[in-house]
Formats: C-alpha cells, sequence, structure tokens
C-alpha cells in the first residue's frame, strides 16, 4: 500500500535493480520498474468452480482485489502491452514508450509532453467502446454481489477508475495507486492538495491554487511526490472495514481476487497480508501463472480462467 506521506526527492534517481529494468532518457534521470520477461501467455483450465463456490456461498463478507486482468477485460491496456498495441507508436508521437511514461521524473523533464500522453490515454480510456452489461466483469461482479446482499469492499491497483464509473460505492473503495480522476500540482504537490481532473477533452488540467500545470494523482513508478491525502482517507474506511475481521467465524469472510499479476506485487502482497493476518480463504482468478506454488496453498482455490468467464460461471452457480 502506498506510503501515507508526499513522497519527495533526495535529488538521486535510484538504478535499476535485480527484476527491475532501467529506463534512460539519455539526460538526467533514469527509472526503474518491474517488468515482465516476456508477455504472459493464458493457460486456461476450465477450472472446477464448486471449491470457489462454497467458500463465497459461505461468507457474508467479500474483499475484492483486483488487478489490471479486470480493466483488460474490457479493453484498457495494461502497462507493459506494447507501444504498437493497444498504446499505439508512443515513441513517434511523444518521444517516449508507454513504459517511459510511466516514470514520474519525465513529468520533470518533459512536462507538456507528459500531460498530452495522459490526457490523450484517459480520453481514450473514457471514450472507447465498453462491452454490454452482459460482457462485463465489473457489472457481473456488481450484479453478484448486490444480489447476495454480500458486505464487501474493494482494493484495486486499476487507476482508470472503472470501479467508480460501474456505481461502486466510493466509501468501499481502496484505490491504492490513485486515479485518472483526481490530480495534483507539480509545483506544490502536497501544499496545494488533490483536486478534481478537468475533462481531459476540454483543456490542461491546471491547480487551482497556483495556475500551475497539474499532473494526475497517481502514483508512478520512482514517484516522490505523489501525494496520498485521497488515499489516506479511503484507507481510513478500509480499515473501519477491518475492525469485525478478527472477531468473527473461519469462512466469514472471504477474498475475491481477480486479474491480480506478478508484474506488481502490491495487491498480491495485500492478498497474503490480510489472508496471513485474519486466517481469511481466498478465490484467485487469473488464467496467468497457472501452478505457482502460492496458488495450491491451503486457504486457496485457484480459477484459471478469464475473468469475466470465471465470474459469469460463478455468478450462476452461487444464483
Amino acid at each position: 500500500m502506498p506510503s501515507g506521506r508526499t513522497r519527495r526527492s533526495s535529488g538521486r534517481w535510484p538504478e535499476a535493480q535485480n527484476g527491475r529494468a532501467a529506463v534512460d532518457s539519455g539526460r538526467f534521470w533514469r527509472c526503474s520498474m518491474p517488468v515482465p520477461s516476456a508477455q504472459p501467455t493464458a493457460s486456461v483450465l476450465h477450472t472446477p468452480l464448486a471449491p470457489s463456490r462454497a467458500l463465497l456461498a459461505r461468507a457474508h463478507r467479500v474483499i475484492v482485489i483486483a488487478g489490471a486482468g479486470m480493466s483488460a477485460d474490457i479493453g484498457t491496456p495494461v502497462y507493459w502491452t506494447g507501444d504498437n498495441a493497444a498504446y499505439g507508436d508512443t515513441v513517434s508521437h511523444y518521444g517516449h514508450t508507454n513504459l517511459e511514461h510511466s516514470c514520474a521524473p519525465l513529468w520533470l523533464e518533459e512536462p507538456d509532453q507528459q500531460a498530452a500522453f495522459f490526457r490523450e490515454t484517459w480520453r481514450g480510456m473514457r471514450e472507447s467502446e465498453k462491452p454490454a452489461r452482459p460482457a462485463d466483469p465489473y457489472f457481473v461482479l456488481q450484479d453478484w454481489l448486490d444480489a447476495a446482499a454480500k458486505d464487501y469492499f474493494v482494493l484495486t491497483s486499476n487507476v482508470d477508475t472503472a470501479f467508480t464509473d460501474h456505481g461502486f460505492p466510493a466509501e468501499k473503495l481502496l484505490e491504492i495507486h490513485g486515479a485518472y480522476d483526481r490530480s495534483q500540482c507539480l509545483a506544490e504537490p502536497e501544499a496545494h492538495g488533490v483536486f478534481p481532473t478537468v475533462d481531459p477533452g476540454l483543456a490542461t488540467t491546471v491547480c487551482p491554487t497556483c495556475g500551475s500545470l497539474a499532473r494526475p494523482n497517481v502514483l508512478f513508478f520512482d514517484d516522490y511526490w505523489f501525494n496520498n491525502a485521497a488515499n489516506e482517507l479511503q484507507e481510513e474506511d478500509f480499515l473501519d472495514y477491518q475492525q469485525h475481521l478478527a472477531a468473527e467465524d473461519a469462512g466469514s469472510t472471504v477474498i475475491l481476487e481477480v486479474g491480480v499479476g506478478l508484474t506488481v506485487m502490491n495487491l498480491r502482497n495485500l492478498t497474503w497480508d490480510l489472508h496471513s493476518r485474519y486466517d481469511l480463504p481466498i478465490v484467485r482468478i487469473n488464467p496467468f501463472h497457472v501452478g505457482r506454488g502460492d496458488d495450491v496453498s491451503a486457504g486457496t482455490a485457484p480459477i484459471y480462467e478469464h475473468q469475466l468467464t470465471a465470474l459469469v460461471g460463478l455468478r450462476a452457480l452461487l444464483g
């Protein structure tokens, strides 16, 4: 989970470490980020849903932990998709790859280019044609949670505002990496707070306090300026939600992990932290990374299916 404080630069950028790729602009900064050695291949095994059904049917609380796979099913690209795929050729348009645009230091070197890239990216996300309700994993999940009267909370690393766009209540949501619909000042990221993002189709968002250029309130790689004020409020909501977990009977709460990969481990680590702290069973939906050791650990029911297929199947079984 991101730090509870705005992180300031020490004046030095971290060098690449094991398992992380260094992105070098050739100017004054280097950015390190985790990248997969190769794009993972789906291994759909049509896993029996009965073990997962039993866990979900018994629970009256569900902690949903949702990663990039959730939004990939509605056409949103993940950051390692590749420049010539869903993101287009960002090098020819902006001079940088989509991976380099994910690095916070580029906001210092080329703020206007960064603002243009993310304005176009967010506009594309919001204007792209979305699947109809029966083919949308967000609606499928929401319909089942509501119909089953589950007391739920959502933790997500997705910054595309898909949960709020689909009507999930803000008080039941923790966006651990921030979200595109809020912004922060580039000049004074801490002092000038967090504010709503102007519609990207209208104009570049500026700080309402000083008029300086603003950036998305999103946690980038090597981000020493992320203002965590909005996240702190969401974290307080989740702390309130956790108050009853320790005293409940075994199986009363289940973790439903959907589309969480292994490239950025924040969400997977949250899953195991909650599992270890409260002895919560895990239902894991992901067609990638089949057969990893933590998938066969006690209390884990893996489903090696695409997110939409698995959620539709579970909803049918659970009624």
